[in-house]
Parts: structure tokens; C-alpha cells; sequence
């Protein structure tokens, strides 16, 4: 677990999203905090979604030559990426709408 954690690169959008949506989440569920964790936890879980969908439609693209090595993430939607990005969308607007 100590390797995964000091190889991570928040080089990228999503995974910037997916850290913070992470510690939020695992935030709401320990202390309680000044709006409802319940409102909390769930656009958490949201942005968790988005992050993981947009993750997923960027896959690394290696090209190896003799001198170099590059890696890219072009963003290429799949469906599955699609379909969590929508979720978690619908996620976040159900935790918006809660709260008005």
C-alpha cells in the first residue's frame, strides 16, 4: 500500500478529483462536519464516479522508440466512461437538489 501511494501522480485532472472525492468521502463517514454527511457522502461519491469515468477514457498510449519512451493520454470516450461520468453527474445533481 506504501508504494501505491508514493508512485501516484496527480498529473492529471481526474486523478486530482478522484483524491480529493476520495478524502471527502472517507471524511463524511468519520466526523461530522457542518452540513449533512449524508449530502456530503453523496457528492462525494459523484465526483468519485466522474473521476473514475474520466480515467477510463484516458488510456495511456506508449510508444517506444531506441532513445525514448513517451506516454499519453489522449482522451478517447468509451462507454463505460460515458456511462460513470453520467451517473456521477446525476449523482451530484441529486445531492444539489437535496440541498435546496
Amino acid at each position: 500500500m506504501e508504494k501505491v501511494l508514493s508512485t501516484l501522480k496527480l498529473d492529471q485532472y481526474y486523478k486530482v478529483i478522484l483524491v480529493v472525492s476520495a478524502f471527502a468521502f472517507f471524511l463524511s463517514l468519520k466526523y461530522p462536519l457542518m452540513v449533512s454527511n449524508d449530502l456530503v457522502s453523496i457528492i462525494s461519491v459523484g465526483f468519485l464516479l466522474i473521476g473514475v469515468g474520466e480515467w477510463i477514457n484516458h488510456p495511456a498510449e506508449t510508444t517506444v522508440t531506441p532513445q525514448y519512451k513517451f506516454t499519453v493520454r489522449n482522451r478517447t470516450n468509451t462507454k463505460i466512461g460515458t456511462i460513470l461520468d453520467l451517473i456521477g453527474i446525476a449523482v451530484i445533481g441529486l445531492g444539489v437538489f437535496y440541498i435546496a
